[in-house]
């Protein structure tokens, strides 16, 4: 009857408000992770809403009781990491657990689990002995490599953390999270060294330099901050994009710094003076992910339209284009110059070969009904079969 109004969003929190006066009329707790949507039913009095936690859930307009609650299935591909001389592979996604894949026969080797929610960064040391994992538990991890084995659980950060880096030395992780914070933590120990504090907000992305205690960060506001890793201090601030920025990252010596952002663009920076190089221009929707190859020839990108362009960095000209995702493209590695991986919403990783024309591999985690044949299977509904489909069954035409 347009009397009420539901709204919610990152404190997974629904709420409640009288449409004329303003006022908040109940509050609604049960979801563990951020909200996307909600919605009122026009006429049973019931409010329906959903999240990052994968559940759909069902409550009485009136006094907020849980009516009926459906768990989802989702593993979309958040994080990617290579260790270039090795070529170990790594991904993360929905499940929190790492994925260790070999790119040439597209079979995961092994399965490290640590993390209890979404997977967000994954950083190796330069020796690929080491990696750090970050996640929406609010943690994060250091893994022995060799071992496959976790070496700490690091602790502190009030919110997700969306993104690990290794110091030029590999003696030192640094993290940021949606808590506002930067935190820097010793690999040895696990303790933490220093945490600095954004006041213009949460953090979304940080690269270190690869030769000098430098880190770039990124975050609600619009400009990218070079930091001294040692003092904690600020040092410069690179202006060019005129929204939010996704995601950041450094060329082989550090000499130049790509972001992507929620402008729709790609800059390339000059290190040393902030200078911006190249501004590059073709995606049609926000850019979540920018990786260099390990040459430095190429800087890919790809985000909401489901694309993924490669560009030659010395000329800003894009070199390649492929399609195929089915949904956004969050995280890119090269595995080697020729050879680029993406992860996506869409739960696969693909495995594309610049100057190729082939198809290219599709690499994706088991679902929970992987090959399980429903063919025949009688007193299924449609819908259920679409279901049991979408989570790995298989149906044979007939």
């Amino acid at each position: 009857d347009g009397t009420e109004i539901v709204s919610g969003g990152d404190d997974q929190q629904i709420f409640v408000w009288h449409t004329a006066t303003g006022t908040l009329r109940r509050t609604i707790d049960g979801h563990q992770n951020r909200l996307w949507a909600v919605a009122f039913h026009p006429s049973w009095g019931m409010v329906a809403s959903g999240g990052d936690d994968q559940r759909l859930r069902f409550w009485n307009s009136q006094d907020g009781q849980l009516l009926h609650d459906i768990e989802g299935y989702s593993n979309q591909i958040w994080a990617i990491a290579c260790h270039h001389p090795s070529q170990q592979f790594v991904a993360g996604g929905d499940d929190g657990t790492l994925r260790i894949w070999d790119h040439n026969s597209g079979v995961c080797t092994q399965l490290l689990q640590g993390h209890s929610e979404r997977i967000r960064g994954i950083a190796f040391r330069e020796d690929g002995l080491q990696m750090a994992t970050s996640g929406d538990d609010h943690t994060v991890r250091i893994w022995d490599v060799k071992r496959n084995s976790c070496l700490h659980t690091l602790e502190g950060h009030q919110n997700r953390v969306w993104s690990v880096s290794y110091d030029a030395q590999g003696t030192r992780v640094i993290s940021c999270s949606e808590d506002q914070t930067i935190r820097i933590w010793d690999t040895e120990s696990g303790q933490l060294i220093r945490t600095m504090y954004m006041e213009s907000g949460r953090i979304w992305s940080i690269a270190s330099h690869p030769k000098q205690n430098l880190l770039i960060s990124s975050g609600d506001g619009h400009e990218i901050l070079l930091w001294d890793i040692d003092s904690g201090q600020c040092i410069s601030a690179w202006e060019g994009h005129t929204a939010r920025i996704w995601h950041l990252c450094f060329n082989h010596d550090g000499s130049l710094a790509a972001s992507g952002s929620a402008d729709h663009t790609v800059c390339i920076w000059e290190t040393a003076t902030g200078t911006l190089r190249h501004r590059l221009t073709g995606h049609g929707n926000a850019v979540w992910a920018v990786a260099f190859s390990p040459s430095g020839r190429y800087l890919a990108s790809g985000g909401d339209d489901y694309q993924v362009y490669v560009w030659d960095v010395e000329t800003g000209k894009l070199c390649y284009e492929f399609a195929g995702h089915e949904g956004c493209i969050w995280s890119l590695t090269f595995i080697e110059d020729m050879i680029l991986a993406s992860g996506s919403q869409d739960e696969t990783i693909r495995l594309w070969h610049l100057r190729e024309t082939e198809e290219p591999r599709i690499l994706r985690s088991e679902r929970p009904y992987e090959r399980m044949d429903i063919t025949g299977v009688k007193g299924l509904t449609a819908a259920q079969k679409m279901s049991l489909r979408a989570l790995g069954a298989i149906e044979r035409e007939r």
